[in-house]
């Protein structure tokens, strides 16, 4: 087999094998959702809202989440951007212009934890 052959098909497999697979694992994860809602009320007992919020894993943002967050997105952003900038191919100040959307989001992240007074 060709080298050549093999970019085409990962592109193929990779646009649109993962949305087929992404939709997949959705639609079973929530089709298990529903059969524990149906076992419930099956066996007469009461489904109340904080049950199925922990059925769905429907919980709110717990305190310091949105610290580790920030964290986490600055963290890739700076490691974008330094990765970007000592490359020696093309324009390395452009290439890390990509690294400011993950550092925006953790900015975004730090002002929204300080907001909610975390």
């Amino acid at each position: 087999m060709d080298g050549d052959f093999l970019i085409p098909v990962t592109l193929f497999i990779g646009m649109f094998g993962m949305p087929v697979a992404m939709l997949y694992f959705y639609l079973k994860f929530r089709n298990k959702k529903l059969e524990v809602v149906e076992k419930m009320l099956d066996g007469n007992q009461e489904v109340t809202p904080e049950m199925l919020a922990v059925i769905s894993h429907s919980t709110a943002s717990t305190p310091g989440s949105d610290i580790r967050m920030a964290v986490f997105y600055l963290a890739i952003g700076i490691a974008v951007f330094l990765i970007l900038v000592f490359q020696v191919f093309g324009n390395p100040a452009r290439l890390g212009l990509l690294s400011l959307l993950p550092v925006s989001i953790g900015i975004s992240y730090l002002i929204a934890s300080r907001l909610k007074g975390d």
